[in-house]
């Protein structure tokens, strides 16, 4: 945590708090060598928190160099609520702060007065414990939607299955009480998006959410997926369970085995043609030779030019059927 919004929520913890803005806070303290070091460390120039002290309804320039032990002044802290920190009167309060720009991702330093909670700090409120388990959840979501778009610091899955539908990320404070525990969300992540047959699998999640969230308004989808999560991941796990038992292993090895005998019976039947193809050959040649005639020399000339022409035949027959094994190789992978 950084120093200053440190020092800020000591300040806090030991004062009085007369009002609180997301713009200023103002404390009320009793003057102590604690007090003092702390609200001069949030009036350091290189604190983010402008810091002015009063007495007496007067500001002191000094701040609180020259305060005796015991004597009541009052601290006024600005710019306490930024984009990434802030101190907030309650979690409600934080989650609605700027039209819920926190509602998908946390500060990364904040303080709530009524909880007396510090981000730096383990979560003893239900209700805090759960809203820290949101990016987990998101990213949950991440993984297992189609797609994350943002519109104003607000979050959208989509999801498509058959129909598709918009989860924008809107809850309360009240929802909250349904956040699913990280065993389950761990335990969902696993058997959803590990091998094998991941594909289908989140295929058989989209399908369950689907059917849970197509007939819920678009602003309360979110906060019925956080009540029926348990209900999803039962239901899908009853559905992978079910496609699991159809798909066999024997049905695919009989496929396989069909495949290997449709491919033996081609190279066979392509082998065969060869052969009854190279058998004429050498059967022409015989006669030719045959016809062989001493002395008769055209007729001769014609005879090497039809063993010749013999010969260029087998070798295109060759050649096409090198070409048919040739397509048929990928068959074979």
């Amino acid at each position: 945590m950084n120093t200053h919004f440190q020092a800020l929520v000591q300040l806090l913890r030991a004062s009085h708090i007369v009002a609180l803005s997301h713009f200023e806070l103002r404390l009320r303290c009793v003057a102590s060598d604690r007090l003092r070091s702390l609200a001069s460390e949030l009036a350091s120039e290189s604190s983010p928190f402008p810091t002015v002290v009063h007495q007496d309804g007067a500001e002191r320039p000094d701040g609180t160099a020259g305060l005796v032990d015991g004597q009541l002044f009052e601290i006024v802290v600005s710019r306490v609520t930024h984009n990434s920190r802030g101190v907030w009167q309650n979690l409600r309060d934080m989650l609605t702060w700027q039209d819920g720009t926190f509602l998908n991702r946390l500060p990364a330093e904040f303080y709530l007065v009524d909880e007396d909670h510090s981000s730096a700090e383990p979560a003893t409120k239900p209700e805090v414990a759960a809203y820290q388990r949101i990016p987990k959840f998101l990213a949950f979501l991440q993984e297992t939607s189609d797609a994350r778009y943002e519109i104003a610091d607000r979050d959208t899955f989509v999801i498509v299955t058959g129909k598709k539908i918009s989860v924008p990320v809107l809850y309360t404070v009240d929802d909250l009480a349904s956040m699913p525990a990280k065993p389950l969300i761990d335990h969902a992540t696993a058997v959803v998006l590990s091998a094998p047959q991941k594909p289908e699998k989140l295929e058989l999640l989209k399908r369950v959410v689907v059917r849970t969230l197509q007939d819920i308004g678009q602003e309360q989808r979110f906060a019925r997926l956080l009540i029926s999560f348990a209900h999803v991941v039962s239901a899908f796990e009853a559905d992978r369970d079910h496609y699991m038992s159809e798909f066999s292993f024997e049905k695919l090895r009989e496929s396989f085995e069909r495949k290997k005998l449709d491919y033996v019976l081609k190279i066979d039947a392509a082998v065969g043609d060869l052969v009854g193809k190279v058998l004429a050959i050498p059967i022409g040649q015989a006669v030719i030779v045959s016809q062989y005639t001493q002395g008769a020399n055209f007729a001769n000339f014609a005879l090497l030019a039809g063993a010749i022409s013999f010969t260029a035949i087998g070798a295109l027959v060759f050649y096409s059927h090198h070409s048919t094994l040739n397509d048929l190789s990928p068959e074979r992978n």
